[in-house]
């Protein structure tokens, strides 16, 4: 289950069978609230959680498997060592759930569980995809969805290489294996409890210290597990790894393995050979992916095979969950089963070879009272300052703060592309910040973030919103931020677009942002410059954006605004005021001062936040801003879209919507509960 295999390079483990099997791939995820085990005692064949294995012959080998609902068929590779403690049951929390809208089958691996082992004892990756690849054609399922956790990971994106044609979606959970590896050191996954991984009580051991809680697996799961991890036919399978893993040999079949894989990613890298939609799934408490001493989860082996993944495919996407460890799917069942649900169905909907529609461009002339895209500006007085804002829509009030600089490029148009389908959810308010826009300069000529979180706390009270649904991009996230912080009574969730308020603390030496073409950054036309070296699409922002945007931020009080500001430190990121207002914050929301709901969304090309020679994408400050927000609060998930910018809302509009609707929708049904903390290991 915990399968010791990586795309990249062998996990250092103590038995050399297991190095063996390091050369197949990867390992596995799971997360939610954990229903009760049906029974503590398992039959003959090996089920467990109400459901009825079946048996088929592959091509000599006879197979064990699960096959319950209808609808079209979703397969589920589990992962871990061949003949360790990995089965299909690692899926029996999943299965139930997902039945409801799939066919789903769910196969024991060519010598895990109880499928049978091949003559010639062959368990190498490429027999175990031509086994998956049979299994497949001896069902006559057609094009699948294909579900694969770590080793099974592996062997799915093997699978889809080399049989593009019978894949229909692909899920790749907590498989990390590319380049670079996935720890730089010693790992945080701790086995010096444990016993030899050579023997079943080793494997078991590891398996649990990969789960983040204790109840990832209960009694029931632990007796099937260990009754066909015993049989004979599986302790002679672990025999042979071990006699395989040694002499010439071995290190033929290790070269072999690096060749395959090279292939295949140079295949998905140059040729574009993957254009399915792919889901990348992990979880943060993942400690398979962390080294020792990591100050931050880099998640480096999962970003670094969404690189390979996502060079020639815009249609793939990464999610993260908090309080989920390798076998996250199992520890969070309805989160991960809505998100596979609604990752198939939104993709089912797109045009075949197209990315998502974005609305089309109502005009090129900038209106005076700024609006675009079809929407009709309005203006309130809050606290004496005149506020140009958006209100269209009816339903819970949702409030989208816009980043930038003040009076620079940047107002609630931003969102012109996200507000026309929110909208036939919520009711959906976009405010112009303080001195932004049409919303007018304060008299105090303070545009600090304090006095920021001041005014749009104002904004919702002067509205008489009640709570809100908070969004925030950018500045206008770290704004979003401190608010839901300081005055968590009037916040329902938070979603930050875009980075953090700690997200430059992390990043050394010189940024991927390129500025050397654009005029000074105090002029306006070096904002626009900026903005479109932001956006991964600079079509993304059309000429009626350009319009308007020119006409509000060269008008005298946003040219009165960028003098005073340039005149005083109040604005500054790094003004000392500033600096200790946002550490007080965060300590907060470390401490547990943030409890509700929050959705973290990234760009995978956002090059405000790598550096220049960054290898892969890091996401650093995303990544420390999820440290920090999620160190006391359960409810943090965070997604990754690909061929996205800065402004990745603007260019996926309808993605970005169906991810906002669904996180929202998920923790309204969710009961409150307290926050939980880390107890893994075996009971």
């Amino acid at each position: 289950m915990a399968g010791s295999h990586r795309l990249a390079h062998p996990l250092r483990c103590r038995a050399p069978w297991l190095i063996l099997m390091a050369t197949a791939v990867a390992l596995s995820f799971i997360f939610i609230r954990v229903p009760a085990a049906v029974s503590a005692a398992q039959g003959p064949d090996g089920s467990v959680g109400g459901l009825k294995s079946k048996f088929v012959d592959v091509k000599g080998v006879k197979a064990r498997y699960y096959d319950v609902g209808q609808g079209e068929p979703l397969l589920m590779i589990h992962g871990g060592s061949t003949a360790g403690s990995s089965t299909a049951n690692v899926f029996s929390r999943n299965i139930p759930g997902l039945s409801k809208r799939f066919r789903v089958i769910a196969v024991d691996r060519l010598g895990s569980g109880l499928t049978g082992n091949p003559a010639d004892f062959d368990f190498s990756t490429p027999k175990q995809v031509q086994f998956i690849y049979d299994f497949i054609q001896t069902l006559k399922l057609g094009p699948v969805h294909v579900v694969g956790h770590s080793a099974g990971g592996g062997v799915a994106f093997f699978l889809a290489v080399q049989h593009p044609e019978v894949v229909k979606t692909l899920f790749i959970v907590a498989q990390g294996g590319a380049n670079p590896p996935a720890t730089t050191g010693p790992s945080k996954l701790d086995l010096s409890m444990c016993a030899d991984q050579s023997t079943y009580q080793g494997l078991k051991c590891r398996v649990a210290q990969l789960a983040w809680g204790s109840k990832t697996f209960d009694d029931e799961y632990w007796q099937a597990d260990e009754f066909m991890a015993t049989q004979a036919k599986s302790k002679e399978a672990r025999a042979r790894l071990v006699t395989q893993a040694q002499g010439p040999a071995a290190e033929a079949a290790r070269t072999r393995q690096a060749e395959m894989r090279q292939k295949a990613w140079d295949r998905v890298k140059n040729e574009g050979i993957l254009q399915m939609p792919i889901l990348m799934y992990a979880g943060k408490q993942d400690v398979l992916d962390w080294g020792k001493d990591e100050p931050v989860a880099m998640l480096r082996g999962e970003l670094g095979l969404f690189d390979i993944l996502g060079a020639k495919n815009p249609k793939v996407q990464m999610i993260i969950v908090n309080e989920g460890g390798h076998f996250m799917y199992r520890e969070h069942v309805e989160q991960f089963n809505q998100d596979v649900i609604g990752f198939v169905d939104f993709w089912a909907h797109q045009p075949a070879g197209a990315q998502p529609t974005t609305p089309a461009i109502a005009s090129a002339t900038a209106r005076p009272d700024g609006s675009i895209g079809g929407l009709t500006a309005r203006f309130v007085d809050v606290k004496g300052v005149k506020t140009r804002y958006y209100d269209v829509g009816k339903g819970e009030p949702m409030v989208m703060i816009h980043g930038g600089y003040v009076a620079g490029s940047s107002t609630a148009n931003v969102f012109s592309r996200n507000i026309p389908g929110l909208s036939k959810r919520f009711r959906v308010l976009a405010p112009d910040r303080l001195g932004c826009g049409l919303t007018g300069n304060p008299a105090d000529k303070d545009y600090g973030t304090a006095a920021q979180v001041e005014f749009v706390y104002q904004f919702i009270q002067t509205m008489k919103l009640g709570r809100v649904h908070l969004v925030g991009h950018s500045a206008g996230g770290a704004i979003a931020f401190y608010l839901a912080v300081e005055h968590p009574e009037v916040i329902k969730t938070l979603t930050v677009l875009g980075a953090g308020p700690q997200s430059s603390s992390v990043i050394n030496g010189p940024s991927r942002l390129d500025l050397s073409k654009c005029p000074d950054q105090n002029v306006y036309e070096g904002l626009r410059c900026r903005v479109e070296a932001l956006a991964f699409t600079p079509a993304t922002f059309e000429p009626e954006y350009w319009a308007a945007d020119q006409l509000m931020a060269t008008l005298p009080k946003s040219r009165d605004a960028r003098a005073e500001i340039a005149a005083t430190e109040k604005a500054n990121p790094q003004a000392p005021q500033t600096a200790a207002y946002r550490d007080k914050l965060l300590e907060q929301a470390k401490n547990g001062g943030l409890q509700v709901p929050v959705l973290l969304v990234a760009g995978k090309q956002d090059v405000l936040d790598w550096r220049k020679d960054e290898p892969t994408a890091m996401l650093r400050g995303e990544l420390g801003f999820f440290d920090t927000v999620g160190a006391k609060n359960a409810k943090v998930k965070m997604i990754v879209f690909n061929e996205g910018g800065h402004f990745m809302y603007r260019e996926h509009p309808e993605l970005l919507n169906r991810d906002l609707l669904d996180f929202i929708d998920f923790w309204a049904r969710q009961p409150a509960a307290a926050p939980k903390t880390r107890s893994g290991g075996l009971k």
